[in-house]
């Protein structure tokens, strides 16, 4: 019995959301009114539990549809424009469930970039310039796909080759440079790749690979300064197991690189240290 009025409210719920979301896309002109209808959106997506039925979602998709459209979107009013972000935070929540199997997807493409034999070479590099451009490691990071995060920079040190100089090469150190730059606190583990890449002697480290890990150290320094000796201390290695980057991030000096413009992304670096005090 139960199990049936459960059912019976998901279909009535179903039903509301489909009429909300109706009336959200062709929405009243009124400010007020269009007020009434987002707080009923946002007390409707409310009821919604994460990883809905595919009948739920669909019945999603007017409101969503709705929320985005430059008429909600970009509304004037600066309630509406609340109460639409508040409505977009509920949906964020119903589909964070799904979207961390899509960036899981995503971030396993990433493992084939050193492949370019790979018949799938090109739509690898395709999914890593959206991944960019449309900075979806910040939604990543919104609905806490950490493991993901730490795959991803993974993938980027260990498949990046001297055939990626250029925008490949720079897509993966934007991606890496914003990711810490957005997130609130940085993990060990996530500190733990970089400083793999960046460690004197270490076998299987290709100098490309050195050279993407210090390009990020170097350009997230400031961010870094409070984790990194953290880090270093956690994973057991003496400060000058690794490169003087990681020397100069942790003793608040930022060093300055000249690269070879013959090999713009090639990464030839000189250290020259200047003490962030001194800026």
């Amino acid at each position: 019995m139960d199990v049936v009025l459960v059912q019976q409210d998901d279909v009535e719920l179903e039903h509301q959301l489909l009429e909300v979301g109706n009336k959200l896309s062709n929405p009243p002109r009124l400010t007020d009114e269009l007020l009434l209808v987002l707080d009923q959106a946002e007390k409707l997506l409310y009821e919604v539990c994460q990883s809905p039925k595919i009948s739920m979602l669909h019945a999603l998709k007017p409101s969503v549809k709705a929320l985005i459209h430059d008429d909600l979107l970009r509304h004037s009013d600066a309630d509406v424009k609340v109460a639409v972000a508040s409505c977009m935070c509920e949906i964020v929540r119903i589909t964070a469930p799904v979207a961390c199997a899509v960036f899981q997807l995503v971030v396993s493409s990433f493992e084939g970039l050193a492949d370019q034999s790979n018949r799938s070479y090109n739509k690898r590099l395709s999914i890593l310039e959206n991944v960019c451009k449309t900075k979806a490691f910040v939604v990543m990071l919104d609905i806490e796909c950490d493991v993901m995060i730490v795959k991803m920079f993974e993938h980027f040190l260990t498949s990046v080759r001297d055939y990626h100089r250029g925008d490949i090469f720079l897509y993966m150190e934007t991606i890496m440079v914003l990711t810490l730059k957005e997130s609130e606190e940085i993990s060990v583990e996530l500190l733990k790749p970089l400083l793999a890449s960046v460690k004197k002697h270490s076998e299987g480290v290709l100098p490309v690979a050195r050279e993407l890990g210090e390009g990020v150290l170097w350009k997230s320094a400031e961010k870094l300064k409070p984790y990194l000796m953290q880090a270093v201390t956690a994973l057991g290695d003496p400060l000058d197991a690794y490169t003087e980057i990681v020397t100069s991030v942790c003793e608040g000096s930022t060093p300055a690189f000249q690269r070879d413009d013959e090999n713009a992304y090639g990464l030839s670096y000189t250290y020259i240290s200047i003490s962030i005090s001194e800026s």
